[in-house]
This record gives structure tokens, C-alpha cells and sequence, in this order.
């Protein structure tokens, strides 16, 4: 499941990948070994066709989703290291790791309290 829009570009350059894999693979570019029997090729063809439909399904989740509905911007925020080493914590992402979970976490977080003030 796509959760942010990092995740929805590789999602979207690996359905561009898997649809030029299948399209060789019906074309018989991509079959490998010359002598390669038809079954095997044919089970190739069927996995990245479902791969691909998988890619698929999630783009168009996320295109319908609330989360993306053009509304995501690139911005800057200043947080102090105390807070960034809290996210990370409750992702299970330590002090040196670039990964982005627990960024989706201050987004998360950011909405639920708009949401919350909102209702008041």
C-alpha cells in the first residue's frame, strides 16, 4: 500500500518498468535462453502481468485517495533534534537512518490535530 508520495513515485517507475517488461515478454524479446521451454516463458509473462496489475491497483488507490488529491507540497520544517529522535523512535528508525517513516508520522500527526481543532 502506497503511504506518501516517495512511495507513489517508485510505485509509479516500477509499473512503468513491469509494463515494458510485459510488453517484451508478449513480444517475444525477453525469453531468455534460446531454448527455453514455452511453459516457463509463459509463467514470466503471468507473474509480471500480475505485478504489473498489483502496481496498478495501488497507483489508482492512491491517485483516489484522500492523502494525494493533489494537495501534497514540498515544504521545510524546522524541528528540533529532541523531536525528530521522538518520531524516529516510534517508527523503530534510530538517530542515523534516512529513512522516511517517520516522516509520514509528523504528516500523520499534523493532520489528526488539524482534524481534531477543526471540529471545535
Amino acid at each position: 500500500m502506497i503511504e506518501n508520495e516517495t512511495q507513489y513515485r517508485v510505485t509509479q517507475e516500477r509499473e512503468r518498468t513491469f509494463s515494458q517488461l510485459v510488453e517484451r515478454l508478449e513480444n517475444g524479446e525477453a525469453q531468455g535462453i534460446p531454448s527455453e521451454d514455452p511453459a516457463i516463458s509463459r509463467a514470466k509473462l503471468d507473474a509480471s502481468r500480475s505485478v504489473l496489475q498489483e502496481l496498478r491497483e495501488e497507483i489508482q488507490e492512491w491517485e483516489s485517495s484522500p492523502q494525494h488529491a493533489g494537495s501534497t507540497e514540498y515544504v521545510t520544517l524546522l524541528l528540533d533534534r529532541d523531536t525528530i529522535n521522538w518520531f524516529k523512535a516510534q517508527t523503530g528508525e534510530d538517530g542515523d537512518t534516512e529513512g522516511t517513516r517517520w516522516m509520514t508520522l509528523v504528516e500523520k500527526t499534523l493532520q489528526e490535530h488539524a482534524r481534531r481543532e477543526a471540529k471545535v
